[in-house]
């Protein structure tokens, strides 16, 4: 794709976005309520909140489209959290179903089309 300095440039860029987690962010409580109210780029704000409380998990597909805001309909989902700054890079909440239930709830990086 990318040939010498700029394609180590781009893959180091990479690496560091996937490994380094956004400490920095501020976090807001969870509701649903907020977080469908918030701006697209802002709802990077609930994501440490909606990981630590556990309040997906064991949740349907209805019950997390209703928290949420759109039902998945595949075993897999994501929610767009907050751009990167690089390309179509987003940082997003990935929600994991197994048997119909939300299984894990994680954040990581995606290539959105906004």
């Amino acid at each position: 794709m990318y040939g010498g300095r700029a394609g180590i440039a781009y893959q180091a860029r990479l690496l560091y976005l996937d490994r380094v987690q956004p400490l920095w962010w501020p976090a807001a409580e969870y509701s649903s309520e907020q977080w469908r109210a918030a701006p697209l780029g802002e709802r990077y704000r609930f994501a440490k909140s909606i990981i630590r409380s556990r309040v997906l998990l064991g949740r349907t597909r209805e019950e997390v489209g209703h928290q949420l805001g759109s039902t998945p309909s595949t075993d897999s989902a994501i929610y767009a959290l907050r751009a990167t700054g690089f390309q179509n890079l987003w940082w997003v909440l990935a929600v994991n179903f197994e048997h119909g239930r939300v299984k894990t709830v994680s954040r990581t990086l995606a290539w959105l089309d906004p």
